[in-house]
């Protein structure tokens, strides 16, 4: 036998080194399959794994108001030399509750009050109705503890995510040398 077979009813007449070779030749080209898959599979990916959201830092700020009244907090920015409220990060807290702000930023977290202008805010109100206190970004007599992020709690700090939450609450002793509101 010389390794040639003889299929009559086809009338085909193939040797065994022929089909060894047709053998081959199909698992070769499963192969390369595989291997133009796969690497479209990694392309895609690398594309989406390098994505703007892999430097993205979430930063959740709460602002609990444990204080007997509703609170004000209003922001204020300097722009072309006058003090204009930013009327995006004004809002009222009613007494036992909270308001949380968050904010994606790019390249790490921001400093509190550093993300409502280019520059930041420059000026904070807090007012209860009866009396108010003001924070202001550059102090030296300590009226910056709203803009300094030692003054808050962190609820939540997870680096591998970036993401963290901060608290800040107030109370009724934030009010007591605070200056009364004139009718």
């Amino acid at each position: 036998m010389d390794g040639t077979k003889e299929f009559r009813r086809y009338g085909i007449r193939l040797s065994i080194h022929s089909l060894t070779g047709l053998v081959n030749y199909q698992i070769i080209m499963i192969m390369r399959k595989i291997l133009i898959i796969s690497i479209t599979a990694f392309t895609a990916a690398l594309f989406i794994g390098c994505s703007d959201s892999d430097y993205s830092y979430t930063s959740n700020y709460i602002y609990k108001n444990d204080s007997s009244r509703d609170i004000t907090m209003k922001s204020y920015n300097y722009a072309n030399g006058d003090l204009l409220e930013d009327a995006n990060y004004t809002f009222v807290i009613p007494a036992g509750n909270a308001h949380t702000l968050r904010f994606d930023t790019e390249g790490g977290f921001p400093y509190p009050f550093m993300w409502t202008s280019p520059t930041g805010a420059d000026y904070i109100v807090i007012s209860n109705g009866e009396k108010q206190f003001t924070n202001t970004r550059h102090s030296s007599t300590g009226e910056d503890k709203l803009f300094r992020s030692e003054t808050y709690e962190i609820l939540k700090n997870n680096d591998k995510k970036r993401n963290r939450t901060y608290q800040y609450i107030f109370t009724d002793s934030d009010f007591e040398n605070a200056t009364h509101i004139e009718p």
